[in-house]
């Protein structure tokens, strides 16, 4: 029964018009294909490749800045804080769901940090990771985007 409903999300994931997730999303992804029978470096792996995978598709989703305070995008950034906050309350005791969030999340970490050193690197959309890049088109809201990103973190309960 579980492959068949991972089998569905990913279906319901390759249709709805998100695709570069946000970080909740992210985590949502990972959590959900992620069993509690596997080990560290499989859950790892699973939640960085499912960022991958899922970055790889064409962006479509609301994009927010979170160093632009102009933009006024406090609300989709304390609704994603929460979100997160929410899945690692629920999978605190799952060591391989720590992992695989962790995995989610590292790709971001990783080209945010060398962002934040340089700046241009950012804005030019040179990233470490070939799967990020810069994009100037918005498809869905803000809050579209909020919801796509409950939607999923709700899922996770499920699964």
């Amino acid at each position: 029964m579980r492959k068949i409903l991972i089998i569905l999300f990913l279906l319901f994931i390759i249709t709805i018009p998100v695709n570069a997730l946000t970080p909740s999303q992210h985590m949502a992804v990972a959590n959900i294909i992620t069993q509690e029978d596997n080990s560290p470096l499989t859950a790892f792996t699973k939640g960085f490749i499912s960022h991958a995978i899922t970055d790889m598709l064409e962006p479509r989703q609301y994009h927010f800045d979170i160093f632009n305070p102009e933009k006024k995008d406090y609300k989709i950034i304390l609704a994603e804080g929460l979100l997160m906050g929410f899945q690692l309350y629920y999978f605190r005791d799952s060591s391989a769901h720590k992992y695989a969030m962790i995995g989610a999340l590292a790709p971001d970490i990783i080209d945010g940090l060398l962002s934040l050193i340089d700046r241009d690197r950012y804005l030019k959309g040179n990233h470490l990771f070939f799967w990020h890049r810069p994009y100037n088109f918005e498809i869905m809201t803000k809050k579209e985007t909020i919801e796509t990103s409950v939607v999923l973190t709700g899922l996770t309960i499920l699964f």
